[in-house]
């Protein structure tokens, strides 16, 4: 394939202390110092995009759980593959998380954690041999 070489005559550009920034400096994070707990790390953190978010979820399931009400957690295949199961787990068993939803590949990877104690290989190596059923990907000609 043939790429045009880049015309930098057309490049234009900006002064960096005219541009608007969504973080400056005193949005920095800060290291906890010696209280190593997760809301000592939470506070530590940037109020700045998913940051905010985090702590908007935090502060969500905290009440949400602390005035009885349920906490529904929807979970991809990424989320078990990734050993986070046990977590989920004792939120389950804490009672902070009331509802569990899986998608498919949550569903696929929970069940072969449970039975072979490892999620399979990815979907494009098990492709290759057709292990996976498929002999191609969905969608793909």
């Amino acid at each position: 394939m043939h790429y045009r070489e880049a015309d930098l005559a057309r490049l234009r550009t900006i002064p960096v202390a005219g541009r608007r920034n969504k973080v400056d400096r005193s949005l920095l994070a800060t290291p906890p110092a010696a209280d190593r707990s997760f809301a000592a790390f939470l506070d530590s953190l940037p109020d700045v995009l998913g940051a905010r978010e985090l702590r908007a979820v935090v502060t969500g399931v905290a009440g949400a759980a602390r005035g009885g009400r349920g906490v529904v957690v929807l979970v991809g295949g990424h989320v078990l593959k990734t050993g986070l199961g046990p977590l989920i787990n004792a939120w389950l068993a804490r009672g902070i998380v009331t509802h569990l939803a899986l998608n498919g590949a949550a569903a696929i990877h929970d069940f072969e954690l449970a039975a072979y104690g490892a999620p399979a290989r990815t979907w494009k190596a098990a492709s290759r041999t057709e292990a996976s059923g498929w002999r191609r990907r969905p969608g793909r000609r």
